[in-house]
């Protein structure tokens, strides 16, 4: 007999089917928004720099900013840092060590970035180096290479591998004069009032000493002299077998200029920013540069897969070659880059990022400059952070880098003296 309530068995279906369909609305909401958050861009990680792109130091920081924006694309390209794309904010320093400290309080405090690079000379370094203790950032400092920069410093790291200026960067100088047949015995040198080339001139004087060389002139010149005939002038008068000359390029190749028109022709001559930057020189001095020795940390010759593919990236980027400049500016990254993924993904939310100076500290790095490493007997002198030097010696012969130093990769002997 058919009744008028409804049984208990079609509640109870109903009631299953509600609740099927509240799980599965609740199992698509759930997919959506997981899938919402898989697709939804990560943050950016900011990264900050003040590099010279006008002043004296103008043309060496205009490809050091070509190689850190090099590596900007090719890093996101690889899909960023833990998925997180990367974006550099620079500023121009305009050679300026006052500007560049405003600049990094800027980028710490404002822009709020995660990490740092650094300027590109010892006295833009040694202005901002307390502003990221401060904050206890890591900094990848390019390419300043006086103590001072690094001396009791917790992160403060010498990317480039070319020595310690006032240390011991400029022994393998000496020992190159003391080996030649007709063993010079007179020195000259003259200085930029910088940071640097003031470290320069007294890693000339320490290892001139050393190797039982006689210093007959040591002069000092502003950085932003125009006329420095009087200083070599002074210098043609004392007339030693070989100068040292230690500026910001432009001012190097006015002093080699000078030097050519006043007569004097030292027997060797060491200019070391006008190596780092030859094709450059001799774009503006010609064959004045012929014979100009010194260090260099980069070479297109020396083929490493790390140095090939970088060369053939900025080159495809910016029709041009790079020079030590935009190595020492791609390294940098390179071993950002290297330290953050080797601490891990917590490394972005660090307030203190010892961690990354502490991996960096017992870790082999892969650069464009060679293999980096921190030279651990400078460590032991209070120099925690500095790379163990892997620099040669080349001689510009026929506008072109000659390797001189060390033995086993020289291509000749250094040519002294000059013809």
């Amino acid at each position: 007999m058919a009744s008028g309530k409804t049984s208990k068995c079609a509640i109870t279906k109903v009631h299953a089917i509600i609740a099927m369909i509240i799980i599965l609305a609740v199992a698509i909401s759930a997919a959506y928004y997981y899938l919402t958050l898989l697709s939804a861009p990560k943050e950016e990680i900011l990264i900050g720099a003040a590099v010279s792109q006008t002043g004296a130091y103008g043309p060496e920081g205009e490809e050091v900013v070509l190689a850190y924006k090099l590596w900007e694309k090719d890093v996101n390209d690889r899909g960023g840092l833990f998925g997180h794309p990367v974006r550099l904010i620079l500023y121009d320093d305009k050679s300026d060590p006052t500007t560049t400290k405003a600049c990094y309080e800027r980028i710490l405090t404002v822009d709020k970035v995660v990490f740092v690079l650094g300027p590109i000379k010892s006295s833009c370094a040694f202005a901002m180096a307390p502003v990221t203790e401060q904050y206890r950032k890591v900094t990848m400092q390019t390419m300043c290479s006086s103590s001072k920069v690094y001396q009791g410093m917790n992160y403060q790291v010498q990317v480039h591998t070319l020595g310690i200026a006032d240390l011991n960067k400029m022994d393998s100088v000496f020992q190159v004069l003391s080996a030649l047949p007709d063993k010079p015995k007179t020195i000259g040198i003259i200085n930029a009032a910088d940071v640097f080339p003031r470290a320069t001139a007294q890693g000339s004087l320490n290892s001139a000493e050393k190797y039982g060389f006689q210093v007959v002139i040591s002069d000092e010149i502003d950085t932003a002299a125009v006329d420095v005939s009087s200083s070599v002038i002074k210098l043609k008068s004392a007339n030693p077998d070989v100068v040292i000359i230690s500026s910001a390029l432009p001012q190097e190749i006015l002093l080699i200029n000078t030097m050519a028109d006043l007569g004097f022709k030292p027997k060797a001559l060491y200019a070391m920013d006008v190596i780092e930057s030859y094709e450059e020189a001799a774009e503006v001095a010609g064959p004045r540069i012929n014979y100009v020795f010194g260090h260099i940390g980069y070479l297109e010759e020396v083929e490493t897969p790390i140095r090939k593919d970088f060369y053939a990236k900025f080159v495809k980027e910016y029709d041009h070659n790079p020079d030590e400049n935009a190595a020492m500016g791609y390294s940098a990254c390179l071993l950002l880059e290297a330290a953050i993924k080797g601490v891990g993904e917590r490394a972005l939310e660090l307030e203190d990022q010892s961690p990354l100076v502490e991996w960096l500290k017992n870790n082999k790095v892969e650069t464009p400059l060679g293999p980096w490493e921190i030279d651990n007997d400078i460590a032991a002198q209070g120099y925690r952070y500095v790379a163990k030097s892997t620099a040669a010696i080349v001689q510009i012969i026929d506008l072109k880098p000659v390797i001189i130093w060390p033995p086993e990769m020289a291509q000749a002997n250094l040519v002294y003296p000059i013809p």
